[in-house]
């Protein structure tokens, strides 16, 4: 009985307590191929630069500047509109009066900065004009002459927008001239040269002549202190304008523009370029009748600018140099041949024909004496 009660209580044991199995793995050691994954992590650099993908991109064209506006305009539908101040402009001046209003307009520019003691003097084509005669090119529109900066800068403190009267007599041929610009601007006063006692000056026949009075505008362009050219527009520093017809004389200012790399260069903002020695001194002359200053080397600055041939040559814009009259003539136009008077009208009279010949041989002619 004895030997049985082991086995009796285990089975009792069994029926009364769940069963709990327990499985016991065995390990053994198999190899076994595996990706091998590296996660690095890194701490973030405040000073490291972003990536160019996630900063914005930035154009590398440089930003376009504002266009340079121009202050002074011309009617400039042609070469010779070219040559008026649009505010006061009216119409183009015929080429027989061009020339006379020109040579006042100058007249009254260097008298009046004579006496605003304001240094100027010739340059490009008024020089020129002045080397053969004396006087303006009859084929120019405008007229030119030079300051330094300093004198631009005096003017433009002092006489920016000044308007100045300048009075004159003209007589013979130039009375009718000056009649086309007679505008509010210009006062024409009629004048008896006869004494009292009724004789008159050197003149028995008597002699009437007009007195003129004109008003002059100096403008000077806020541009003039600029130190290159810019996009163009202000190449012309200031005027000098006739307010009775737009007429002006351009007036641009000299300066150095490098004064440490390039000491003793003056230019424009047109890129002329003198040497000190060849402006100053000034040398004192005279130009359409009234005191004037051109460059001390005048011919070397005239063969640099328009050539060596500019001092010689004596046929040029349609005018021809006739060397006893000391000026310049317009050489006149060739008529066109008249067609064959036979081929278009046969039964043409031999009158007609014989006058167009005779016609062609008097132009012919006159131009071989100059005329």
């Amino acid at each position: 009985m004895r030997f049985f009660q082991p086995f009796l209580l285990f089975t009792l044991a069994i029926h009364a307590s769940p069963v709990l199995v327990v499985e016991t793995a065995v390990v053994t050691k198999i190899a076994i191929p595996t990706q091998k994954v590296i996660v690095q992590v890194k701490a973030p650099n405040h000073d490291a630069k972003p990536h160019p993908q996630a900063a914005p991109k930035k154009s590398t064209k440089a930003p376009k500047k504002p266009k340079e506006q121009k202050y002074f305009h011309e009617p400039g539908w042609d070469n010779e509109s070219g040559h008026y101040d649009s505010r006061y402009f009216r119409g183009k001046v015929p080429y027989e009066q061009h020339r006379p209003a020109l040579r006042h307009l100058v007249r009254s520019y260097l008298t009046t900065f004579k006496t605003l003691g304001a240094e100027t003097w010739l340059a490009h084509g008024s020089l020129l004009g002045w080397w053969w005669n004396g006087r303006i090119m009859p084929w120019d529109y405008d007229l030119d002459v030079q300051v330094s900066v300093a004198t631009l800068s005096f003017l433009g403190d002092r006489y920016n927008r000044s308007m100045h009267e300048y009075e004159y007599e003209v007589d013979g041929e130039e009375n009718e001239t000056f009649l086309f610009d007679a505008t509010a601007e210009t006062k024409l006063e009629r004048i008896d040269l006869r004494n009292s006692n009724g004789s008159d000056h050197d003149n028995k026949e008597g002699v009437t002549t007009t007195k003129v009075k004109k008003t002059y505008l100096l403008d000077i362009n806020p541009h003039y202190s600029a130190l290159t050219k810019g996009n163009g527009a202000n190449i012309i520093d200031a005027r000098w304008i006739d307010m009775s017809n737009g007429m002006f004389i351009d007036i641009t200012g000299l300066r150095e523009r490098e004064p440490e790399r390039a000491p003793g260069i003056w230019s424009c903002k047109n890129n002329h370029r003198y040497l000190t020695s060849e402006l100053w001194p000034l040398r004192r002359t005279e130009f359409e009748g009234v005191e004037a200053w051109i460059p001390y080397s005048f011919d070397k600055v005239l063969t640099d600018e328009y050539g060596a041939k500019s001092l010689v040559v004596e046929e040029w814009a349609g005018h021809r140099w006739i060397p006893e009259l000391r000026e310049w003539v317009k050489i006149p136009k060739k008529n066109p041949p008249s067609p064959s008077k036979e081929k278009e009208h046969p039964l043409a009279d031999d009158t007609n024909t014989e006058t167009v010949v005779v016609y062609e041989e008097v132009v012919v002619e006159d131009e071989k004496k100059g005329v």
